[in-house]
């Protein structure tokens, strides 16, 4: 489309709907390529990337730096950006701070301008849930006291291990905590089943504190007052989701850029609490199954209703909703960039 644009004679524009600290990471590809001219290895050890105010660890880049085909596209498209006259990016400037300067004052970069959160807020149902379903999901939760609930979920492709469901279900009942958890059937399991999935008698031993079910209809469950905390991902649009409904986050990503995605919320933007931000996935000594103590530990702290980290998402998310209004950041960011549009 670069390319089309100009042959045409017209000025390229580029929306980037991760978050500014990948872009960054995009960017930084080709200074990494200048001095070792390789992608990356997982014991490459600790990265300093201007988008990011904590070196990052080489286990936690997105899957695609350490595959040569993905390596060299990736580092391509950085390269392509660079010849747009802008890029809008889904974030807020006060949420990514580190990561908007470091661009914003690269004179070999494109201006930047932040017009997030750009989320669905009237999802529908997209994945098959009958009305009934969904609505019974929403009574469970009307009854349950405000910030009780945890949440998990992991995207559409966020499939686990028998085993590893097996120490999840162990981990929420021993918790003690309410919840509600979608979940996938497991890649090495035989049946679809639920009951014949989890622990024997899970479902019946936790049925009056919590709902396990296949798809749920994310952006209400974290829109509701009972929810307290979310076992995600860090898919993009699920963390941006979170933060906007100042719902704190436990990281545990699974593939692309979500690895680094969590880095960033644990170590840089503090909104979220380390499960795991899987770089075990690449460490010999520790690959395997999240134990249920493990899980349970950071259940409990989670839910703790005098966590700090709490209150400070919850803040995080009235500074989010204020930039979308008449003189907030991404109001303004936005206004500018129609400006330049119509001066072109």
């Amino acid at each position: 489309m670069i390319d089309v644009a100009n042959e045409l004679d017209i000025p390229s524009y580029l929306f980037y709907s991760c978050g500014a600290g990948v872009l960054g990471f995009l960017f930084y590809l080709s200074v990494w390529h200048e001095q070792f001219g390789r992608e990356f290895n997982p014991s490459d050890g600790n990265l300093n990337i201007a988008a990011y105010a904590h070196p990052v660890s080489s286990k936690v880049l997105p899957t695609f730096a350490f595959i040569k085909e993905g390596y060299d596209s990736f580092r391509n498209h950085g390269v392509r950006y660079k010849e747009t006259k802008g890029i809008l990016i889904n974030t807020v400037e006060e949420f990514e701070s580190h990561a908007v300067n470091g661009l914003a004052s690269d004179p070999d970069l494109p201006p930047v301008y932040t017009v997030g959160f750009l989320l669905d807020h009237e999802a529908q149902n997209a994945k098959g849930n009958s009305k009934s379903e969904d609505e019974e999901i929403k009574k469970w939760l009307d009854q349950q006291p405000p910030s009780s609930v945890l949440f998990l979920c992991f995207g559409n492709a966020g499939i686990f291990e028998q085993p590893q469901l097996i120490e999840m279900a162990s981990a929420l009942e021993r918790s003690g905590v309410r919840f509600l958890w979608s979940i996938g059937p497991p890649v090495d399991a035989e049946t679809s089943k639920v009951e014949e999935i989890l622990p024997e008698g899970f479902l019946e031993r936790t049925k009056t504190r919590g709902i396990v079910c296949g798809w749920a209809p994310q952006v209400d469950i974290l829109a509701h007052k009972a929810t307290g905390a979310f076992v995600s991902h860090c898919g993009w649009n699920s963390t941006i989701e979170s933060v906007w409904h100042g719902v704190p986050i436990v990281t545990w990503p699974l593939y692309a850029e979500q690895h680094i995605n969590a880095f960033q919320v644990v170590r840089d933007l503090e909104v979220a609490v380390e499960l795991t931000l899987n770089d075990r996935m690449y460490d010999s000594d520790h690959r395997g199954i999240v134990k249920a103590e493990e899980i349970e530990k950071v259940i409990r702290f989670i839910m703790d209703s005098e966590n700090s980290l709490r209150k400070r998402v919850k803040d995080m998310g009235e500074i989010c909703r204020k930039a979308l209004t008449e003189g907030g950041s991404s109001f303004i960011s936005l206004g500018q960039f129609v400006e330049t549009i119509l001066d072109t």
